[in-house]
């Protein structure tokens, strides 16, 4: 429902729709009826369509700021690489971060993709990992089962996807195609809300305003990273998977400091 009203309805349907919402919720209250306003309620759900219709979320993600590579080095000092749950969380940022995943793509849950282990293949070896490449059939904005697929490259001695997943991988007792690619000790796999409430726990203990970052933030830092590093539109296009190259005029947000480096590179 929520694809639908958001990518295939004109904006007039749109509009009635949101006027039909706020109609809905006024004769409940009127009637001395008490809404289902929880997360996981309808009138939630409903909610989070006209949110999309009315772009309110935008306002607040323009002050938020990417998780580039620092960031992330910063939160994996948090997370020990000797524990398993650890080492799983910091493989799920990495990979999140430099595969320029949105959260639906990597988390588990009613929206999420679910990802296994078969879905991910390791270039040329678990021994001597270069490269990862990670293919999965459904996303945010594709619906009808098409083939996607996403590449880390090894980025060793920083922040590395590549090995921080291999490692989680080779701390298991034994690997399977059909496991889950993220899973804890006890069994369950991160959801959305565990990844949300995650940031907040590694910005607070990094000393860092939680409010300024949010679990999207890891697409936005990848794609900050290869602006700051002269990769051109039409490349980082192809990594996001964006159909076109307007959608990464939000993302265009850089620093200070990272517009310096930037000018620096091109000499202007």
């Amino acid at each position: 429902m929520y694809a639908a009203y958001r990518f295939t309805t004109s904006t007039i349907i749109g509009d009635t729709f949101k006027n039909e919402l706020y109609g809905i919720r006024t004769a409940h209250i009127e009637n001395g009826f008490k809404l289902n306003v929880s997360k996981k309620g309808p009138m939630q759900k409903l909610t989070k369509i006209r949110r999309a219709w009315t772009k309110e979320r935008i306002s607040g993600q323009r002050t938020r700021k990417p998780i580039t590579s620092a960031i992330l080095a910063r939160f994996l000092t948090i997370l020990r690489s000797d524990d398993y749950d650890h080492q799983t969380l910091r493989g799920l940022l990495c990979f999140a971060k430099f595969g320029l995943l949105r959260v639906s793509e990597y988390s588990y849950g009613s929206n999420g993709n679910a990802p296994l282990v078969g879905q991910l293949s390791i270039v040329p070896s678990m021994e001597e990992p270069s490269f990862l490449v990670y293919r999965f059939q459904k996303s945010k904005t594709n619906q009808f089962g098409k083939h996607e697929r996403i590449v880390c490259a090894c980025t060793c001695p920083g922040p590395c996807a590549v090995h921080e997943v291999v490692r989680m991988l080779s701390m298991r007792a034994q690997v399977r195609a059909t496991d889950k690619l993220f899973c804890f000790k006890d069994g369950t796999s991160p959801t959305d809300d565990h990844i949300r409430n995650l940031i907040k726990r590694l910005c607070a203990l990094c000393g860092m305003d939680h409010t300024k970052f949010a679990s999207h933030q890891l697409r936005s830092g990848g794609v900050t990273d290869l602006l700051c590093n002269g990769v051109p539109d039409s490349i980082i296009q192809l990594l996001a998977r964006w159909a076109n190259l307007d959608s990464m005029v939000p993302y265009k947000i850089v620093s200070d400091h990272d517009l310096a480096k930037l000018v620096a590179q091109v000499n202007i």
